[in-house]
């Protein structure tokens, strides 16, 4: 998705500038709004430019995303960080990079908006080649789509290849910032949605700026509104990351939940559960139910929670 970054600091320090955020925003928002009231002068005219920037160091500092770039924010905070299990509850946006129809040179044709992929000078959702955009062929999966890529990649496909990349419409993956401590792409992960108490499989297939972004796959496999431009949710989902659980490559779908189901068992990760679960009254701390057979359909996923 757009606005990646390849190195952050830890993601439980991004929930943190968030949280920090709000207050200065409540502070100064009126303070700025006032200044523009009656006729322009040479004071009020002072004030709003101080605000203005004011404004844009608060967005650029903590993350946030100007107007005519792409920022989605699901206010998620760490509730378990060790070497062997990240745990973070919040929203989820949703990820089309991958699908074969996820960009298209027709503005609303793609299942996201192109400006989620970048832009001329930087395409970072699109392959390109001498920073043009790739467009499929015949022979690709969606032909006069744009070759949508994510990081985790089949390196036995050639960079202008739709297969080469990790299908967000068929694969439940999540997106999470790089950190030099954390989780590394092709990790598993399993994904629990607190509101309709579904879950699901997932690896660590693309970078984002904020943690919170998941699949169209996954998405509706946890019965969330999966549509890349209009879906997602605001809160409700628990994602427990397993670091180190993963090869860099990505497993058949049998194969993930084998591997979900046995990293899910250990002890030390049922402790954390128990835990997290302790603060949800209204989610069942019984064993999670995964199997291969989870999978929703879409138009029921957007009639269960369409956000």
């Amino acid at each position: 998705m757009g606005n990646r970054v390849r190195s952050t600091s830890n993601v439980s320090n991004i929930a943190a500038i968030l949280r920090d955020m709000r207050p200065a925003a409540m502070w100064l928002c009126p303070i700025f709004s006032s200044a523009s009231v009656g006729p322009p002068n040479r004071s009020n005219r002072l004030l709003l430019i101080l605000g203005g920037l004011a404004i844009t160091l608060l967005m650029t500092g903590s993350g946030l995303a100007l107007q005519g770039e792409h920022g989605r924010m699901s206010n998620v905070r760490v509730l378990w960080n060790d070497d062997d299990l990240l745990v973070m509850e919040g929203g989820m946006s949703i990820d089309a990079d991958g699908a074969p129809q996820a960009y298209s040179p027709i503005p609303e044709q793609g299942l996201d908006a192109l400006e989620h992929a970048g832009s001329p000078e930087h395409w970072d959702g699109i392959a390109t080649r001498e920073g043009e955009p790739i467009v499929q062929g015949l022979d690709d999966p969606a032909p006069g789509y744009y070759v949508s890529t994510t990081a985790l990649q089949d390196f036995s496909f050639p960079f202008y290849r739709q297969e080469r990349y990790v299908d967000a419409s068929q694969v439940p993956y999540i997106a999470l910032p790089e950190t030099d401590d954390g989780p590394r792409l092709g990790d598993l992960a399993l994904v629990v949605n607190t509101r309709t108490h579904k879950v699901s499989p997932a690896i660590f297939a693309d970078i984002a700026s904020l943690p919170g972004e998941g699949s169209i796959a996954l998405a509706r496999q946890l019965g969330i509104h999966s549509d890349a431009r209009r879906g997602g949710t605001d809160g409700g989902v628990l994602y427990f990351v397993f670091n180190n659980s993963g090869d860099g490559t990505l497993p058949d779908s049998e194969d993930m939940v084998a591997r979900v189901k046995e990293l899910w068992s250990n002890s030390a990760v049922q402790d954390a559960w128990n835990t997290v679960c302790s603060q949800h009254p209204d989610l069942s701390c019984d064993e999670v139910a995964l199997g291969a057979d989870e999978q929703t359909s879409n138009a029921e996923a957007e009639g269960e929670e369409a956000q």
